[in-house]
């Protein structure tokens, strides 16, 4: 209500409150998050209605990014992004990421995670990094490049639903994007954030995304069958 019991229809809404003057640590290889306990919410920044649920999964629970309902679209009509971003900047850099990951693995760094969606027309899946300190505002987000070798490994852009129906891929698959396809990789940290971005008019069920890790490649994932004739 207004002065004197006027009704006054004027609103205040806020979104997306965070504290920046809290310490600030960096993640690097050997970080990871099961993600089977809400307490592990507390590493990273989420926007919307991200929560950990027991939905779909990889084993046990999985981030969600709109527990019992659909994802939203931008009331303005402009693309929303829907995110989860590490609290913590990465730093994979030789002096400071260990040499070797828990598995042994040595060679470049990488984010391994697994994911499923069910997404409208219009919305992307995108993993994202960028180079601007926390209080930059705005901070510019660009997708993972894909890499340069033959054949190239995958970058960020993870989906893109150019079509005119949903696209359900209800079953956990696991994606492993190298980290030093980012430009500054090794000279200095990033931030990471998954974003779901939604420019449709049309919304889905959402994403899923769980066991998150922060590892090093292990090079080849097969090897060739033996021939014995």
């Amino acid at each position: 209500a207004g002065q004197a019991g006027n009704f006054d229809p004027a609103r205040w809404h806020i979104d997306d409150i965070r504290v920046k003057d809290s310490p600030e640590t960096v993640f690097t290889v050997g970080q990871s998050w099961a993600l089977n306990s809400s307490s592990q919410k507390a590493d990273f920044i989420t926007t919307g209605r991200w929560d950990i649920t027991t939905t779909l999964n990889h084993g046990g629970m999985s981030f969600e990014d709109s527990p019992n309902r659909d994802y939203d679209l931008h009331s303005q009509g402009s693309p929303r992004v829907h995110y989860i971003e590490l609290a913590n900047p990465v730093d994979v850099t030789t002096a400071v990421a260990p040499a070797t990951d828990s598995e042994g693995d040595a060679r470049s760094p990488m984010l391994s995670f697994w994911h499923a969606f069910d997404i409208a027309p219009g919305t992307q899946l995108q993993v994202q990094y960028t180079v601007d300190p926390r209080d930059t505002v705005p901070d510019v987000w660009q997708t993972i490049p894909v890499g340069t070798g033959s054949p190239a490994a995958p970058g960020g852009l993870l989906y893109d639903n150019t079509g005119s129906s949903d696209v359900p891929s209800l079953v956990m698959r696991p994606v492993e994007i190298m980290l030093d396809q980012i430009p500054t990789w090794n000279t200095q940290p990033f931030r990471l954030r998954f974003a779901l971005i939604a420019g449709g008019s049309t919304t889905s069920d959402g994403w899923w995304i769980d066991d998150i890790k922060i590892e090093r490649d292990g090079g080849a994932k097969f090897t060739a069958y033996p021939f014995i004739d």
